[in-house]
């Protein structure tokens, strides 16, 4: 179960939404890292300058998420910065990551994005489509509407909209 780092997106009890930088804790064995079944997690400051582990403040630790070895499904939440239902969310995220069949449906988009042409993933599931660009979630997109992330430029919902256009008729 390799995943690389990415961030999730958490709504809390008020309707509100925050972002959770999750980075795999991994350990080396031979000279290769190996998955350790745990990860940590930070408040992510979406839209500002990404943070490196250096420049992070114990204030942006918001606890661990540990999977079971023994027990395929189980999980702890060891910290105090998110609620049961907050880290659940998370380990749904991680539970679709890991899913291999997620990853066989979804498509990417070619969008103007931070002053380029980027390549955005976006993966389908019960109806709603995760919108990933390097590896961070950056919005779902419900219906015809975005209902989470910091809201995408007009151009890039429009280009990606068309893309779940094509993928649901095809």
């Amino acid at each position: 179960m390799d995943i690389n780092g990415f961030t999730a997106g958490v709504e809390r009890p008020d309707g509100s939404f925050i972002n959770v930088e999750v980075e795999p804790v991994n350990i080396e064995i031979e000279g290769h890292l190996k998955s350790t079944g745990a990860y940590n997690l930070y408040h992510s400051h979406f839209g500002d300058d990404i943070l490196s582990s250096r420049d992070r403040t114990d204030a942006d630790y918001l606890g661990m998420i540990t999977f079971s070895q023994e027990v395929e499904g189980d999980w702890m939440y060891e910290g105090n910065g998110l609620s049961d239902d907050e880290a659940e969310q998370i380990v749904m995220q991680l539970n679709g990551m890991m899913n291999e069949d997620d990853a066989e449906h979804s498509f990417s988009a070619p969008v103007y994005y931070k002053g380029g042409m980027v390549n955005v993933e976006i993966v389908p599931h019960d109806g709603k489509f995760d919108i990933y660009y390097a590896g961070s979630l950056l919005g779902q997109i419900h219906g015809r509407e975005q209902i989470f992330g910091e809201p995408l430029d007009k151009d890039v919902l429009v280009t990606v909209l068309q893309a779940i256009d094509r993928y649901n008729q095809g």
